[in-house]
């Protein structure tokens, strides 16, 4: 119950962190490589650089109320490709530019193809799927 928590606080988190930053594409997912779950939040700047001051005090802010309020979770944010870590079961994505046509359709089919993505931006890509296994 406590996972699914955690989840809602990141996605919504992040959903902001899409907001105010949209030259940012953000992933989130999880990562088991280790004892206890990771979250893992993936950040790609559209030219490639690495975080400016704002984003960076943004990211640590969600990073800081996140390990207050969930002290037996980690949190991981990647910037960097030669980092360990890969996200294994995706959650989201925000800012990956999907057109508000073929969201909508994905949206219409969802029903009759489970593991299809809704939305790129916004919603989650397997959250029913997700919190059911964590349950």
């Amino acid at each position: 119950m406590k996972k699914m928590k955690s989840v809602k606080f990141l996605k919504t988190s992040l959903q902001l962190l899409a907001l105010q930053f949209p030259n940012v594409k953000i992933r989130y997912g999880l990562s088991g490589i280790i004892i206890k779950t990771i979250h893992l939040i993936e950040l790609t700047l559209e030219d490639g650089s690495e975080p400016d001051e704002n984003l960076y005090n943004a990211y640590m802010t969600i990073n800081e109320v996140f390990n207050t309020r969930f002290i037996n979770e980690y949190l991981f944010f990647k910037y960097e490709e030669p980092v360990v870590l890969e996200i294994e079961q995706l959650i989201s994505e925000w800012n990956y530019g999907i057109s508000e046509s073929k969201r909508l359709y994905n949206k219409m089919v969802a029903e009759y193809f489970p593991g299809l993505k809704t939305d790129n931006s916004t919603e989650p890509v397997a959250e029913k799927e997700l919190l059911a296994k964590q349950e």
